[in-house]
């Protein structure tokens, strides 16, 4: 196709032929033919078309935000001539990569590297890629797209803090309670057998006393299991502070799995992501980097959710300019948490927030900030 140059040079052929012809002015005509010889060769310079093969990928795919990040383009020269310089240019979201490909003998392949920006949290593709050959005068362009997009995972960056607390009732011996998971090595009570049940658990001297099977029952042992809640509304962030929010959640979520904790995310959204935090940790930080502010949601239905829920160990939530009257909602759950802390990412010029009892709140202005106040609380 013409470039915008080329269109120029094509409209000035023509007017500068007919006008040669009608006014019989040689020098004229002659300008204007040339300017056609020049277009029908660009014409047959870029039909000249190489046969490539073009890969890309980005490595690593999952990486921390300002983490570096690379494409790779690899091209192959199927031809039988040597290729010309081409101009590549890839997509991340909306905003454009220009690569410059090297000259390529026939059957030679190289590589080609480039920077994936990765200042900004998120799931990003990459792509599609297109080639693009042009004259050397810049009259005509042949564009080509190859292969398919890629996908990049921007997780945030968590800071360095000490493990969630594991909260009052919890024993070494193991929980008593009925909701407690089962299937670990700690010994807890006999139960009449049931269907299903492993018979390697059978406890056969009290099944002898009892007239009937009775089984072992094993519990998990004491972990503490933490419940983090993002109020997710956008009325309570600029970008910066709930970019600074994500990035206490992540940090949490990574104390917890180098603990082997279990623990679970809810957003006033509606997103719902949980597991073991160490072995989880891919989906869980998956899920972190998706997360988005929303006009949707109020603090008081995670709330809600949490009250209808077993008894946890710890609970976070995670906001920002909360207003002080949204703390009493947390007050009916202190008797279904041990411990309840609150992360408030706010301005310095922002009112302080009234002391709650039994509520540990961290009111702070950045990632940086809320480490150094959790790890005093907490050590």
């Amino acid at each position: 196709m013409f470039t915008r140059a080329g269109w120029g040079t094509l409209g000035a052929a023509t007017v500068l032929v007919a006008a040669g012809w009608i006014l019989a002015y040689p020098a004229i005509l002659l300008l204007g033919v040339t300017c056609a010889v020049a277009l029908v060769a660009a014409v047959v310079w870029v039909g000249v078309r190489p046969s490539l093969e073009v890969g890309r990928y980005v490595r690593p795919q999952r990486v921390t935000r300002d983490d570096p990040a690379m494409g790779v383009l690899t091209v192959t020269n199927n031809g039988r001539r040597r290729t010309s310089p081409l101009q590549a240019r890839d997509w991340i979201g909306r905003l454009p990569l220009d690569v410059v490909l090297p000259r390529l003998a026939p059957g030679d392949q190289k590589e080609t590297t480039y920077v994936v920006p990765t200042h900004r949290r998120g799931v990003h593709q990459i792509g599609p890629l297109t080639l693009t050959r042009t004259d050397p005068l810049g009259l005509v362009r042949w564009t080509r797209g190859f292969g398919a997009a890629d996908t990049v995972w921007v997780y945030p960056r968590p800071h360095a803090i000490a493990a969630v607390p594991s909260g009052h009732r919890r024993s070494l011996d193991g929980p008593a309670a009925d909701t407690a998971p089962h299937g670990s090595i700690t010994f807890n009570t006999l139960r009449e057998y049931a269907t299903g049940d492993d018979l390697r658990h059978v406890h056969w001297r009290s099944s002898a006393h009892a007239g009937t099977l009775m089984v072992k029952q094993h519990v998990d042992v004491s972990l503490p299991h933490t419940t983090i809640v993002i109020d997710t509304h956008d009325e309570l962030y600029e970008e910066d502070t709930f970019e600074a929010a994500i990035d206490a959640v992540a940090s949490i979520v990574l104390a917890s799995a180098g603990a082997a904790y279990p623990i679970r995310i809810l957003t006033t959204s509606g997103l719902r992501v949980g597991g073991q935090a160490r072995t989880d940790l891919t989906r869980i930080f998956d899920c972190l980097a998706v997360v988005e502010m929303t006009p949707r949601g109020h603090l008081i239905d995670a709330v809600d959710a949490l009250n209808r829920e077993r008894v946890g160990d710890t609970l976070v939530l995670v906001t920002g300019r909360i207003h002080p009257a949204d703390l009493a909602l947390l007050n009916p759950l202190s008797r279904r948490f041990d411990r309840i802390l609150v992360v408030a990412m706010r301005r310095p010029d922002d009112p302080p927030l009234p002391s709650t009892q039994g509520v540990s709140i961290f009111s702070v202005t950045s990632g940086a900030e809320f480490a150094q106040a959790w790890n005093r609380l907490l050590r």
